[in-house]
């Protein structure tokens, strides 16, 4: 691939933000910086550099592709809100290790699993009337992985995929049943 200076431009762009973006918020940025490139182009080098793996690209919450540079060595999970669409980062060991002991159940190579939980944040819930019940028990972090090693473990479908860039998970609220 030859580095053109669209391409250049395209890439430092992408690498001095740190979250996710979409081809528009990019195009903008980059024209407001007096760039000269079109909308095609940056669509075109984003896919190319998705294909190099310099950038990721996921459907967060099902609204619009984004985009984040890659972080060799590092991975983690999010929580998109399905109003808002504010998405969040978190790691969790224990995702990571259940992620990788799913794969190798099923024959998978454990590649780049993404876990994608969709909810409410609080704001929007709040915002929205939806507030739990008093009383009502918010499953901790430890019982949905003991909910989702449960659906392993019994060969269940757990509303969870191993995400890829064509693919959006469903939400995950259902486990919140399922939780003890």
């Amino acid at each position: 691939m030859r580095m053109t200076l669209e391409r250049r431009a395209l890439f430092e762009e992408i690498y001095e933000r740190h979250g996710h973006i979409d081809a528009e918020s990019l195009y903008r940025g980059m024209k407001d910086k007096g760039l000269k490139i079109s909308r095609a182009t940056v669509y075109r080098n984003l896919d190319l550099l998705v294909e190099c793996g310099l950038v990721y690209k996921q459907r967060l919450g099902g609204h619009r592709y984004l985009y984040e540079h890659t972080h060799p060595g590092q991975r983690h999970d999010h929580l998109v809100c399905q109003d808002c669409g504010r998405v969040v980062e978190f790691v969790s060991a224990g995702i990571t290790a259940l992620q990788a002991e799913i794969c190798r159940a099923h024959g998978f190579e454990p590649g780049r699993p993404s876990l994608q939980i969709t909810s409410l944040c609080t704001a929007c819930s709040e915002k929205a009337g939806e507030k739990e019940p008093k009383g009502a028990q918010v499953p901790s972090p430890r019982r949905w992985l003991a909910a989702l090693v449960l659906l392993a473990l019994f060969g269940l479908d757990a509303p969870l995929s191993v995400n890829s860039t064509t693919h959006n998970p469903p939400a995950v609220s259902t486990l919140k049943e399922l939780a003890p």
